[in-house]
């Protein structure tokens, strides 16, 4: 009977059709150790498994597990163009000093229980002072409409972007060892998505000036197996 229980319990995590998955191989910023493995969905080595391998937190001795972490990124991304008024390039600027992790699990005998807080998507900015092409792109049609009209020759764009996204996990855990070759983890996770972006579009040759300041602010759950 007690091997019935285990096998049922594995052909309904494999059959089930989930409709909505996700892929998490692919981003470093959850943890810092995946950054040293590039593979975290096995391991059984530390407490950021809240979020990689929930079930094997029954694995770990007993007690209480805390991982705290944090990501220090430099990037200059650049990107250029040519269009009517020759060839343009634009740099980010800066860099994203924090993207930091907190997971903790506490495990007693046969289960375990655990959560923390983590950016699942985004945490970084994007800081272009002098403008991007998406910038650009609009003052030139601007300025093309412009010129188009009135026979003018105007050709000074100036402009600026500043955008951040990020998506705030906060997981609850609940892990059990039904034998000592299988756990099964139950729990949930909540989203807090914040995105914010600044522009400034500035055509002074015609004294045009455009800002947008705008954030976009969501939340969700969803249940983890």
């Amino acid at each position: 009977m007690k091997k019935l229980l285990q096998l049922s319990i594995l052909l309904m995590v494999m059959l089930i059709p989930f409709g909505v998955n996700a892929q998490m191989d692919n981003l470093a910023n959850m943890s810092a150790k995946w950054i040293r493995a590039n593979a975290r969905n096995a391991a059984l080595d530390g407490a950021d498994v809240v979020n990689y391998n929930p079930a094997g937190l029954v694995k770990m001795s007993d007690g209480i597990h805390i991982s705290l972490n944090n990501q220090t990124l430099f990037r200059k991304p650049q990107h250029s163009f040519t269009l009517q008024f020759g060839k343009k390039s634009f740099e980010q600027d800066g860099a994203d000093p924090f993207l930091p992790a907190l997971y903790a699990a506490y495990k007693k005998d046969k289960w375990a229980v655990s959560s923390g807080v983590y950016v699942t998507g985004g945490g970084a900015s994007a800081d272009y002072p002098d403008g991007s092409v998406n910038t650009y792109l609009l003052g030139y049609l601007n300025l093309q409409t412009v010129n188009a009209t009135y026979g003018t020759n105007y050709s000074v764009i100036n402009g600026s972007l500043k955008a951040s996204s990020y998506y705030i996990a906060v997981p609850v855990n609940f892990s059990y060892s039904i034998t000592d070759k299988l756990a099964l983890s139950l729990g949930g996770r909540y989203i807090i998505a914040k995105n914010h972006t600044k522009a400034e579009l500035n055509l002074p040759e015609i004294a045009s000036n455009t800002t947008i300041d705008y954030n976009k602010n969501a939340t969700g759950f969803g249940g983890i197996v």
